[in-house]
């Protein structure tokens, strides 16, 4: 929290539990229209997995594309789902996403300090599906100065430190492209000084860079304002029970720490998935539960705690989606210590053109 103890009071209008970009745009949405609002964070720091995730949103028919003139037919996001989900897709819940979706962009941009741009090239998952677009749809979150947080900068939980260059220097898409021609094109040259420039007065006064790309921004950006409007973040406060009343409503929040925390309204679950949860992999994902090992890059706060919580009360897992997971190619780093660290082969080495991944008994084990 911003100048006050980290204990929440006894009661608000809404509990939000989790601090990513689910729970903070939840918190923010709910305050604008006028209650009162916590945040309660497991973890030590705030933002979640959107703060060491790549950041990209995916919505179709954008404002930012169409003022950039790229329309597209209403239904072309409706036929590209259906044509991945197949018999699987709940229809009402598609129509919804696509309605909301440009809607959600118009409020975050006209209320927060959440601003937008859009991939102009950037393509479906399976651009060969009927509906699906080679750019557009994709929206990243504008770079974001850190700084902006004041004190609250070091509570921001930091990016994948594989990701970033010279104790914590981050780069988006296009910084990697000058990098690469910095020795060839004088614009890129002169690109990559200025950031390294820029970074090195950060690391005068602060732990890492200050300049956010990706996840990072988004959560900063979303950060930024929550703070603005008063809204605490509460971490360090682990969910262990959802309190309820005699006719099964929920009522408030029950808290590692001891502390009950009553929601006069409601209570908010946005604290992402079970990564770091071995028996919830295993009923979700049996083929995670045996043969060759499986790794994660979510945060290891992402045990599930809510889902548990939420099952205690008669909630239950929806167990119809094609796949859970978002599945990608890991490696083991080893470290100075004899312990390892995870790293995704999401882009940069995995995308090359011609590569062929095989796995140790030279088995192709991706759609390359």
């Amino acid at each position: 929290m911003s100048g006050q103890e980290n204990t929440p009071a006894a009661a608000y209008d809404l509990v939000v539990v989790g601090s990513g970009a689910a729970g903070m745009a939840a918190a923010l949405t709910a305050k604008i229209g006028g209650l009162d609002v916590a945040i309660v964070e497991k973890d030590s720091h705030f933002g979640g997995s959107t703060a060491v995730s790549g950041g990209a949103i995916w919505i179709p028919n954008n404002p930012l594309m169409r003022a950039a003139g790229m329309e597209e037919d209403a239904e072309a996001a409706f036929t590209y789902l259906q044509g991945e989900v197949g018999n699987l897709m709940d229809t009402d819940l598609v129509r919804r996403f696509l309605k909301a979706g440009p809607e959600m962009v118009s409020f975050f941009q006209d209320n927060t300090a959440l601003q937008f741009e859009h991939r102009a090239v950037s393509p479906d998952y399976h651009p060969e599906r009927p509906g699906a677009s080679m750019g557009g749809r994709v929206l990243d979150a504008q770079t974001f100065d850190g700084r902006l947080l004041g004190k609250e900068f070091d509570r921001l939980k930091p990016p994948i430190g594989d990701f970033t260059l010279f104790g914590g220097m981050m780069l988006n898409r296009f910084d990697i492209g000058h990098f690469m021609n910095m020795t060839r094109k004088p614009g890129s040259a002169l690109h990559a000084l200025r950031l390294l420039l820029r970074h090195g007065r950060d690391r005068l006064r602060h732990s890492r860079g200050t300049r956010l790309t990706l996840g990072q921004a988004v959560a900063g950006r979303l950060a930024l304002s929550v703070l603005e409007r008063d809204i605490p973040i509460f971490t360090g406060q682990a969910l262990t029970a959802l309190l309820t009343d005699g006719a099964g409503r929920v009522t408030g929040i029950q808290t590692e720490a001891g502390g009950q925390i009553t929601a006069r309204c409601g209570v908010v679950l946005a604290t992402g998935g079970f990564p770091a949860n071995a028996e919830m992999r295993a009923e979700l994902m049996p083929h995670v539960a045996k043969g060759a090992q499986h790794f994660s890059m979510s945060p290891r706060p992402a045990t599930g705690g809510a889902i548990g919580a939420a099952r205690a009360i008669g909630a239950h897992f929806i167990d119809t989606n094609r796949n859970a997971g978002f599945w990608a190619p890991v490696s083991l780093i080893p470290e100075g210590n004899g312990a390892t660290r995870p790293f995704p082969h999401l882009f940069l080495d995995r995308a090359k053109p011609g590569v062929i991944a095989v796995s140790p008994k030279g088995e192709r084990f991706v759609n390359e």
